[in-house]
């Protein structure tokens, strides 16, 4: 067996979508090269592809923080700068491949995923948990009592897999891995195990209409303070390799840095040209409060603390209900970095006006976050124009109509549940209610999101005027989804008539639907008139 095996320079392990629509695998050579000819990565799911998005990013800033597209030093003074240093980058359209091969050949023996001192985003641990090939992929998503998420491996591919799907596999499980590993070293039982750094975030990212604007658009070249970022090393520049377990480092104070953390040391087994399986560890841990670094998350205010931390997605919510901690700015508020650079970047006009996608991946962990229940993904489409200074009262008006939103359902929650009371539901039965209430939420919601989907994406601060446009919203697609929530809650009790419910010193069924559509008239701006004729009607 070779010492050095499969370089993932030259062999094919990225999977990508063609701007053909071919699928097919690449080694990073043809992935910078093709950049611009790839639609997106293509990957077994959304979270390996978000690992490997942040490696491409990773190697993007190791070349483009030391030279420009030709070939000459960097060295940027401040946000500006590095603004017009980034449109000559994006005005090239493609990347200089030229450079890309110049890096991989000076760091070439540091790809190869098996060698004997430097395996690629591995470390040569000596003890570990032993995992089998099937926690490497598919046990990875899967909790005690549900079916495997990622179903379609089976038969050899329990087993063992190829060169390929490892390397892939490897940064998504130095990504998000649960927090099962076990402790090898006893010495320290205050340092436990973390999940993956992706597990701890709420990472978001711009996707463009290729691969190479997609890792333009994320990469970001100042902080939050508009400060350039200096250069670092990439794991696999420097010198060695930690072996220990659990430590905690300094946070990183370069992108190339901290897109590169070994949150997890891996060694993998091979056998026959195949991985059989592998031991990982708990690796590298750092300060959740690292705003000043971390591009690729929401935020929120830590309690305690007072500092930023990221917050981490509900996979409940679809993506358009957290628009506000994406792109409303503020002084109390925090939007994720790489909003804020393309915010940057718009109002330097180096953005032509288009929809942009910006897309949320998340997983979801079970009891003691030892195992991974659920994966998500969700993305909204928006105009880039809403990133412009001219945007920020948009976005302000936009949070103030989810905040109308909010309040039309917690309105139909109310509703609902004296509707289930003077069915005859006792209030006791609170666990019952809001079970049943919470059903009725969900289908709502579901109803609501291809319309505030399209909505959204339909704006134009250019040339649309606000208020119109926010009650086409209001009046148009939310009150109507709400009056109809009214209505069906009551056909779906079953009953012949309204006479036939339970009526109290309160009112009755009727009385309550005539105050719930009153409520929803009045939150999405209806006149007085014709609240009036509203409370006729019903």
């Amino acid at each position: 067996m070779n010492d050095k095996e499969f370089n993932l320079t030259d062999e094919p392990w990225i999977m990508v979508y063609t701007v053909t629509g071919e699928r097919k695998e690449m080694g990073l050579r043809e992935v910078f090269s093709r950049a611009h000819e790839i639609k997106s990565l293509a990957g077994e799911m959304e979270t390996q592809n978000a690992a490997i998005l942040r490696l491409l990013l990773a190697i993007l800033y190791a070349v483009h923080l030391r030279k420009d597209a030709n070939g000459n030093a960097v060295d940027l003074w401040d946000e500006n700068d590095a603004a017009r240093y980034w449109k000559s980058l994006w005005d090239e359209r493609k990347f200089n491949i030229d450079l890309f091969n110049d890096y991989f050949d000076s760091h070439y023996d540091r790809f190869y995923l098996f060698h004997p001192e430097r395996p690629f985003y591995q470390a040569n641990i000596e003890k570990g948990t032993e995992y089998a090939v099937a926690k490497l992929i598919g046990e990875l998503y899967q909790s005690a009592n549900k079916p495997r998420l990622f179903a379609s491996v089976t038969g050899e591919g329990l087993t063992s897999m190829s060169y390929s799907q490892s390397a892939r596999w490897i940064l998504n499980i130095n990504a998000f891995d649960d927090a099962a590993a076990k402790q090898q070293d006893k010495s320290d039982g205050s340092r436990p195990t973390k999940v993956g750094w992706l597990g701890r975030i709420g990472y978001v990212c711009i996707s463009g209409r290729n691969l190479f604007e997609t890792l333009m658009y994320n990469m970001v070249l100042t902080d939050k303070t508009g400060e350039p970022f200096k250069d670092g090393e990439a794991i696999w520049e420097k010198e060695s390799v930690s072996t220990r377990e659990r430590v905690t480092i300094s946070v990183p104070s370069s992108p190339v840095e901290l897109l590169t953390v070994q949150f997890r040391r891996i060694k993998l087994k091979r056998e026959g040209g195949k991985v059989i399986g592998g031991m990982v560890v708990a690796g590298d841990i750092f300060d959740q409060s690292c705003s000043n670094i971390e591009q690729m998350t929401m935020w929120k205010k830590d309690k305690d603390s007072g500092s930023w931390i990221p917050k981490i997605h509900d996979p409940s919510k679809s993506a358009w209900r957290d628009y506000p901690s994406l792109l409303v700015r503020g002084d109390e508020k925090l939007i994720p970095g790489v909003i804020r650079w393309a915010s940057v970047l718009e109002k330097n006009g180096f953005i032509e006006k288009q929809n942009l996608i910006i897309s949320l991946v998340g997983v979801q962990y079970g009891g003691n976050m030892s195992s991974i229940d659920d994966a998500m993904e969700d993305s909204i489409s928006i105009n880039s124009r809403l990133l412009s200074d001219f945007g920020y009262e948009w976005n302000h008006r936009i949070e103030e109509v989810l905040g109308t939103t909010e309040e039309c359902m917690e309105a139909y929650s109310r509703f609902r549940r004296r509707v289930f009371v003077l069915n005859g539901i006792s209030e006791g039965a609170k666990d019952s209610i809001k079970g049943r209430v919470e059903q009725d939420r969900v289908k709502i919601y579901y109803e609501m999101d291809g319309a505030f989907r399209s909505w959204l994406s339909s704006i134009d601060p250019d040339n649309d005027d606000m208020e119109s446009k926010m009650n086409i919203w209001l009046k148009g697609r939310l009150r109507p989804i709400m009056m109809a929530a009214g209505n069906r809650a009551i056909d779906e009790s079953n009953l012949r008539s309204f006479s036939v419910h339970k009526q109290d010193s309160d009112g009755s069924v009727l009385d309550e639907l005539r105050k719930f559509k009153t409520a929803i008239f009045k939150l999405t701006g209806g006149r007085n008139d014709n609240i009036e004729r509203c409370q006729k009607l019903c």
